[in-house]
């Protein structure tokens, strides 16, 4: 992979690459988006993608619906030199910061941020930062106590162990300087994998101190304007600002149920379906919302249906949808179709063969319902998809981390539902599979139905018998 430098080394430094977040097993999904949005190649790492694309167009990421955080890389260190010593570590984490590429981070920072004073990159006590410092000044004299270095409680991953632990603030480290309105707040985060012989708090600690005393900047661990992040990757360090302050699976949601599903999910979901133009896309067990409402969103030329058959799910999906239309009416977009209702997705109020996907985020059996139930369930679930999905091309998309209890019900549907390919994510922890599945031409049936084809299967299997026999006896007889 290309390293931040070769694209840096440009004289006008228009370019910048991105780092953002994906959801683990979704890294396709993100690439393809990225491309297809911003029309520039991506390489992708364990839930990360990385991207270049122009300054003056950085501000597109946040069109991106596959991914949750982005932030703006300044500085790699391929293949770090760690000391022998923490102390030495330090001193050699501190030596980076007059080399990182400050002024390139800010420029893309202030697309996504505001900031009312002039931001300045030069060292604390240089010509360039005291003319600025001198013309602000005058605007503001007022002062308040300030921590000049409050730890983030940040996760450290050990690959010797394959083990997180939650890293607290350091108290030792932490001492008080005046606050300066001209200048930005800002905080480090370091998050570090790896064995390392120091922790990730006083590398944070360290790094952000030597940027306070480089630049001068206040430091606030939540009323920040600038999150500054370590990322220790074995022997990869570097550098990056975040460019979200939040996750951005937020944007199109108002209303969060105990089990909603992150819209950067369902967003991914739908992309993994290849939905076209004029299909029928149904979520039969919709929560609160988020498939149809992605769907709708990015796929309007689809026909979307959901429904659930727990009273406040309806409910909820519409408000969200209300909400999410009431903002395009503000900007003067169009209002966007969603056909909301209250069903059992065992018996669903729709016609034979007449949905092309089916999408949608099943009970895992935790927080919703139970793995025993889940044994009725979910064949009980496939069936009915069975008999709605259109044949051959029809297609469902099925999330849940009780895999056991699907792979299960799917072996005794063979002859309805042919196995796509299925990834393998990772949902707050939980180990959780994405199935995709492809109708086969096999016909639906009642069990009345099948019961007349069975006995018609073993009334003709019986011939066969009856005649391979007869035909044994002749030429028993022939001989």
């Amino acid at each position: 992979m290309a390293t931040a430098e070769d694209v840096l080394s440009v004289e006008d430094h228009n370019t910048c690459e991105i780092e953002a977040t994906v959801v683990t097993g979704f890294e396709a999904q993100a690439k393809e988006e990225i491309f297809e949005k911003l029309g520039t190649p991506s390489t992708s790492s364990r839930g990360k993608v990385n991207f270049y694309v122009a300054v003056a167009d950085c501000k597109k990421i946040l069109k991106l619906s596959s991914i949750d955080n982005a932030t703006v890389i300044l500085k790699h260190y391929e293949d770090f030199e760690f000391a022998n010593d923490e102390e030495s570590i330090m001193q050699q984490l501190r030596a980076l910061i007059p080399e990182i590429s400050w002024d390139l981070g800010l420029r893309v920072w202030h697309n996504f941020f505001s900031f009312p004073h002039p931001i300045s990159t030069s060292p604390r006590g240089s010509v360039n930062e005291d003319e600025s410092f001198e013309a602000e000044k005058s605007q503001s004299s007022a002062e308040e106590n300030n921590l000049v270095m409050e730890n983030q409680s940040d996760q450290t991953t050990d690959s010797a162990t394959n083990q997180s632990e939650t890293a607290e603030p350091d108290p030792k480290r932490i001492k008080e300087s005046s606050w300066d309105p001209c200048l930005p707040a800002f905080r480090v985060t370091c998050y570090r994998s790896g064995k390392h012989i120091f922790q990730s708090p006083t590398a944070a600690a360290n790094f952000g101190g030597e940027i306070n005393n480089y630049f001068g900047w206040n430091v606030s661990m939540k009323k920040f304007d600038i999150e500054i992040i370590l990322n220790i990757e074995q022997d990869h360090v570097y550098v990056s600002l975040a460019l979200t302050r939040e996750s951005l699976h937020r944007r199109n949601l108002t209303s969060f149920g105990p089990t909603t599903l992150r819209p950067t999910i369902a967003y991914n979901m739908l992309r993994f379906c290849r939905i076209k133009m004029g299909e029928v896309v149904c979520d039969p067990m919709c929560g609160g919302g988020s498939i149809p409402v992605e769907g709708v969103i990015n796929w309007p030329k689809a026909i979307h249906l959901c429904g659930d058959i727990h009273e406040q799910a309806s409910p909820r999906t519409k408000d969200n949808i209300d909400a999410l239309n009431a903002k395009r009416l503000e900007t003067g977009l169009k209002t966007l179709p969603l056909s909301v209702f209250r069903w059992d997705a065992c018996k669903l109020p729709l016609q034979n063969e007449s949905v092309d996907v089916f999408i949608t985020d099943l009970p895992f059996g935790k927080r919703s319902g139970s793995k025993l139930r889940n044994c009725h369930l979910y064949p009980q679930t496939l069936m009915e998809m069975a008999r709605v999905c259109k044949l051959e091309t029809g297609r469902a998309c099925l999330l849940t981390q009780d895999k056991k209890n699907l792979v299960k019900s799917l072996m005794s549907m063979e002859s309805l539902w042919r196995r796509g390919p299925t990834l393998a994510i990772n949902i707050g922890g939980l180990a959780a599979g994405v199935f995709l599945l492809h109708r086969t031409t096999r016909r639906y049936m009642t069990k009345d139905e099948l019961l007349k084809d069975r006995q018609l299967r073993d009334e003709h299997r019986q011939q066969k018998q009856l005649k391979h026999q007869q035909h044994q006896k002749h030429s028993d007889n022939s001989s």
